[in-house]
């Protein structure tokens, strides 16, 4: 099934259906995809866009890189503000910063965290387009609410009797999860799965947001994920890419930062062995994709002794495999 470049996969574990909602297919231009596809729209979009575009947030972020290929497919310039860099990724960028850089990303690297904080806070008064870090803005909500009607229209069309629908959501802002929540039909829940930080901190970032954008007072649920992944957010854990191993033996691919969280949730309260599936129960786990990142999380990995080679490589070949499965299949 696909809704205008998404696909939805159905899925099973241990006799639990679910389906997986491969937004990751879905794409606005070359390098904006999936999640970063539905928050950046609105700039995609836009009639005028004032230049420079300012965004901040972590080294190898994922937003970092849609910025930088959005930016360069509307000829503005990006500039982006980060925390001290390790040296050597300084001396040799890899991974998204190095994409993003050779997409004529400006760098702004800070000294300490406070001078960090202090040019974050100053940059969004300043002449341009500021995107606030992982594209937590108002304007998300267009592209969010698209994906939302695309489901309803999915809902209706192939399960019109369901009643008891889960849609679960790897959240970091929570942009995402928040703005489907309003738009989706009244039978399916949206859980946020907190991968960045606390329950405390996602609920703080929606109400933030919330209040930004009509405050509308409608949010998902939070659901946490296991206490053995519950990490502080980009640290590699065998727990984590046990859980990466435990999705792609379904077929399922995901990165390590957010969806191996994600599936973590889901596991832990669905798909264990022996659960009970009610017959009008459909479980979603939406997969942004975000896999750009996975061969520098899996480098990080291996380095620090957590996986071995073959597991890296395994892990590589299995989500390049999926990417390819897919971009065949929408063409």
């Amino acid at each position: 099934v696909s809704t205008r470049g998404t696909r939805i996969v159905p899925r099973s574990k241990n006799g639990v259906r679910f389906h997986e909602v491969q937004d990751f297919a879905h794409c606005i231009l070359p390098g904006v995809c999936g999640n970063k596809a539905r928050k950046l729209l609105y700039l995609a979009t836009a009639t005028q866009l004032q230049s420079p575009i300012v965004s901040h947030g972590g080294h190898q972020s994922n937003a970092m890189l849609a910025l930088a290929a959005l930016a360069a497919h509307r000829n503005v310039c990006f500039q982006y503000h980060t925390k001290p860099l390790p040296q050597w990724l300084r001396h040799n960028p890899v991974g998204n910063l190095e994409r993003a850089l050779k997409l004529g990303m400006d760098l702004v690297e800070h000294p300490t965290a406070e001078a960090y904080e202090h040019a974050c806070a100053e940059a969004c008064k300043r002449k341009g387009t500021f995107v606030a870090q992982g594209g937590a803005a108002p304007g998300a909500e267009e592209g969010v609410a698209e994906l939302a009607h695309s489901l309803s229209s999915w809902l209706s069309r192939d399960y019109p009797t369901e009643k008891n629908v889960h849609l679960l959501v790897p959240s970091g802002t929570g942009t995402t999860a928040l703005f489907l929540a309003r738009h989706v039909p009244s039978q399916l829940t949206v859980h946020a799965v907190p991968c960045v930080g606390s329950e405390r901190y996602l609920r703080q970032q929606m109400r933030q947001l919330d209040a930004q954008s009509g405050a509308s007072g409608i949010f998902p649920c939070v659901l946490q994920p296991p206490s053995h992944c519950q990490v502080p957010f980009g640290a590699p854990t065998r727990p984590l890419f046990s859980a990466w191993l435990d999705a792609a033996s379904t077929k399922v691919q995901l990165d390590l930062l957010y969806g191996a969280v994600a599936w973590s949730a889901l596991s832990a309260s669905w798909l264990e062995s022996g659960y009970p599936q009610p017959r009008d129960e459909l479980l979603l786990l939406l997969n942004c994709g975000e896999h750009q990142g996975l061969p520098s999380q899996l480098a990080r990995y291996r380095r620090k002794g957590l996986i071995t080679e073959d597991e890296e490589r395994f892990a590589l070949s299995k989500t390049c495999s999926s990417i390819d499965e897919v971009a065949d299949s929408t063409r």
